[in-house]
């Protein structure tokens, strides 16, 4: 499984100080340095345009501090932009409790040495992992709510019928099965039967294969109120409903029946 990089960016107005983090991140394959940056103005807009996973933001610099720095970024961020993870650093102790206020993963007080600097981003690599995983679940449900929107606009969720004078709606969830009868269809809902005249073949077709199955010329049937199958003799099976109709599988649509249900269809 390929790694997504860690995209790091590094803030400190000392020259060795910036040069003394990217040394310490070179070694590191799953780590990418964008930038370093010498003033808070400069890592503002640095961090808008590349948008790191991570930044080391040093507090004390001259115009601008590490803390301001960090509210003109969180100020200057897109709304959909994700905001990086901060490490704070500085030669200055005092300042722990305001980083931690602010959030910060985690607090570098210089000088650090290569096996503190290492412990520190195994925490923040544990938190960048969860982060993206997260990400990638939020995106799965994104795509699995546009299919079920595209879904529902391709194929039917309510059915209207008309009867002595009034619409009666059904929604397509509530149908146990539905029956052919000549030029008609008759939907079968609970105790309740309701006719609408179309072609069962076209009826059939406008049906979400997700949700409905035919089982058999004249049948179709919801797939969440099937209950079983059962074997009436040597080449016969028929579905048994929630409900507790039986309905024969026509001989024809039998493979098509068990394999839409993940079954292996029997030898005869």
């Amino acid at each position: 499984m390929t790694k997504h990089l860690i995209k790091t960016l590094i803030i400190d107005d000392e020259d060795l100080a910036r040069e003394k983090i990217r040394h310490f991140l070179g070694d590191d394959e799953e780590c990418l340095v964008l930038a370093d940056c010498a003033n808070g103005y400069k890592a503002v807009e640095s961090v808008c345009e590349r948008l790191p996973d991570v930044i080391f933001l040093d507090i004390q610099m001259p115009e601008l501090d590490g803390f301001e720095t960090l509210r003109m970024i969180r100020d200057s961020l897109d709304e959909e932009a994700v905001m990086p993870l901060v490490v704070f650093i500085t030669a200055f102790d005092h300042y722990a409790l305001k980083a931690f206020e602010a959030h910060a993963v985690d607090y570098l007080l210089k000088p650090f040495d290569y096996e503190r600097f290492q412990a520190m981003f195994a925490r923040v690599k544990e938190q960048i992992r969860a982060r993206q995983a997260h990400s990638s679940q939020e995106s799965l449900l994104r795509e699995i709510r546009e299919l079920q929107s595209q879904r529902a606009l391709k194929y039917p969720v309510r059915y209207a019928f008309k009867t002595r004078g009034r619409i009666y709606f059904v929604d397509v969830e509530d149908v146990d099965w539905i029956e052919a009868d000549r030029n008609y269809a008759l939907f079968h809902v609970s105790e309740l039967t309701h006719v609408l005249r179309t072609a069962f073949g076209e009826l059939a077709e406008q049906l979400d294969p997700v949700r409905f199955l035919r089982i058999h010329r004249s049948a179709i049937v919801r797939k969440s109120g099937i209950q079983e199958i059962r074997k009436r003799s040597e080449r016969s099976y028929q579905i048994v409903l929630r409900n507790g109709k039986e309905l024969d599988i026509g001989v024809g649509y039998r493979d098509s029946v068990f394999a839409a249900l993940g079954l292996v269809s029997p030898e005869d």
